[in-house]
């Protein structure tokens, strides 16, 4: 990739470049040029007849032509449907309410949609919590219980008193308790908490939502009494999905379920209904189209700037300027012209059509001969210009500070001059160029 080219143009470089080494060796092979060769290199120094900085400034022109070219291609193929990985076929996923469900894209979605989700339920965690004792007090007697869940059968035993027969206080056997069920593997996470009366309170959770989840305890609880009741029971969500008329229902251990064969996910947060589209980003869309036009006017003030390299350049800077699409087409993709003849991008327009008419406005922008191909096709003729025809005022200016030296008139010796050779032969447009500067010749 030279200066921004894309992929599209890796196997026409290289092919060129292959023909213009070989016309390159087969000049060499002339007897006629290279019986002039050895006296103009031994000459060169005495009598310079090119000006090193016209031809300094001649290709920086043509570099920066290539890269005002290329940008105005890559700003067009963002948004052409032909481009796999433009933002016309970058399809994202958006939850018309968020309270009810939000929505993640997994892997790249493949079509246009509309899904109604309707929340019966979320799925909840067990939740059990004691009576809740005086923390200060002192333990009455010893704590042996156990937790059976989807992991297995855990066992707790905590003594009233310490190893020095010192009591404990009921807040102590709580943590206690509390500590040694969270490093247990039984799924449940336990805390102690200070009720609204100053009492302590252990309440125990399971580490995940759905009834496989659900939990239950046994034994003597001491200063956790009640805590064996469920103050929560677990619950599955239940929700149904209708597309294209269908609606099937379905039930999940967990909030978050899987849309559209995985590619995207749900996060379930509440009942209620929502409406999950799979569309085009309307706001990437509008940035492209931004880019674009800004592009665009970049390269017709390049080619204002730059007529006086050559006719080639007047050329592409009227078919720049000629107008981009009908009057009907540029109203609804919120674009026109300024007094000074700059494109104008306006992002609320087209907003506007988009919503009234997604299928038209999105044909007309980068559907088959839409907006967006022919600008690519308009900057891509740019690009291929034969790029003598581009400087060719600049090649007369050279040709005229020749001069006759010895016997050789200037007309051999430029035949000679290696910028000359290039801009002589490179038919194929500016790309030609740059590949002789990137292979070093």
């Amino acid at each position: 990739m030279i200066n921004g080219i894309g992929s599209s143009y890796n196997f026409y470089n290289y092919q060129t470049t292959i023909n213009q080494l070989k016309l390159q060796q087969a000049m060499s092979k002339n007897p006629d040029y290279n019986s002039y060769r050895g006296y103009v290199d031994s000459m060169q120094s005495q009598n310079s007849w090119v000006s090193d900085s016209q031809k300094s400034s001649s290709m920086n022109f043509l570099r920066n032509y290539n890269s005002t070219m290329s940008s105005v291609m890559q700003s067009a193929n963002a948004l052409r449907t032909s481009n796999s990985s433009g933002v016309m076929t970058s399809l994202s996923a958006s939850s018309s309410n968020s309270d009810v469900a939000s929505v993640t894209q997994n892997f790249k979605l493949r079509q246009k949609k509309d899904i109604t989700l309707n929340v019966a339920q979320i799925a909840v965690a067990q939740k059990n919590s004691s009576s809740g004792v005086n923390g200060k007090g002192i333990a009455k007697a010893d704590m042996n219980f156990s937790i059976s869940s989807k992991n297995g059968n855990f066992q707790f035993n905590i003594q009233a008193t310490d190893k020095n027969g010192i009591a404990k206080t009921n807040n102590a056997m709580l943590t206690e308790a509390a500590n040694s069920i969270n490093y247990s593997n039984a799924g449940v996470k336990a805390t102690v908490e200070k009720g609204k009366d100053g009492n302590s309170i252990l309440t125990l959770e399971s580490d995940e939502t759905g009834t496989a989840s659900a939990f239950t305890i046994n034994g003597k609880l001491g200063a956790a009494e009640g805590v064996q009741t469920a103050a929560q029971e677990a619950s599955d969500a239940q929700y149904s999905i209708t597309e294209d008329g269908v609606t099937q229902t379905y039930t999940a251990q967990s909030n978050t379920v899987q849309l559209d064969y995985g590619r995207m996910q749900a996060d379930l947060k509440s009942a209620g209904e929502t409406s999950i589209t799979v569309d085009t980003d309307s706001g990437r869309i509008a940035s492209a189209i931004s880019d674009l036009v800004d592009s665009y006017n970049k390269a017709t003030d390049f080619l204002r700037s730059n007529v006086s390299h050559g006719s080639g350049i007047s050329r592409q800077l009227h078919n720049f300027e000629r107008p981009i699409a009908s009057e009907n087409t540029m109203e609804r993709l919120g674009l026109s012209y300024s007094k000074d003849g700059r494109l104008t991008f306006d992002k609320e327009t087209f907003q506007k059509s988009l919503e009234k008419d997604s299928f038209l406005t999105e044909e007309l922008l980068s559907g088959s001969n839409g907006l967006a191909d022919n600008l690519f096709d308009r900057a891509s003729s740019a690009a291929t210009a034969n790029s003598a025809s581009l400087i060719n005022n600049d090649l007369e200016a050279i040709g005229n500070q020749g001069s006759v030296t010895g016997n050789i008139s200037s007309a051999n010796t430029k035949g000679n001059d290696t910028f000359r050779l290039i801009a002589t032969y490179s038919r194929a447009g500016m790309f030609n160029l740059n590949n002789f500067a990137a292979v070093g010749s």
